[in-house]
């Protein structure tokens, strides 16, 4: 039996504005633009939160289906952790973010909120008890 060791490489998402998307990670969330040439390939993507999230540009393709509002089947949204949610959604909102969910306490140990990324990408700000 092979033994699986997996490790995160990236998040991939498609969007009509790629460089309108990317900045606004990088401007909300402090996400950092890393710029390659790789085997003579430019590429540019972030790093957020220690997970490499690459774009890919959607804009030539008019009826591609944009995600739904949620909550749906596949890939919800994504999380990003923090110590203090309250805190962090009145600075997130500082910076434009769109808050769509405000935080509120689920269970007895976790308190979160929703952000409404580019291209209608949900984004879970969570505190853990």
């Amino acid at each position: 039996m092979v033994e699986l060791a997996f490790r995160n490489d990236h998040i991939h998402l498609r969007t009509r504005d790629k460089e309108g998307t990317m900045s606004f990670y990088e401007r909300v969330f402090g996400a950092t633009r890393i710029v390659k040439e790789e085997n003579g390939v430019h590429r540019e993507y972030l790093e957020l939160a220690g997970v490499n999230v690459f774009f890919a540009d959607a804009s030539s393709v008019p009826d591609l289906p944009s995600a739904p509002m949620g909550p749906y089947i596949g890939l919800d949204h994504i999380g990003l952790r923090v110590d203090d949610v309250d805190a962090t959604v009145e600075e997130l909102r500082s910076r434009g973010a769109q808050v769509f969910t405000e935080p509120k306490t689920i269970g007895s140990a976790a308190r979160i909120a929703f952000i409404q990324g580019p291209d209608g990408v949900r984004i879970e700000i969570l505190q853990r008890g």
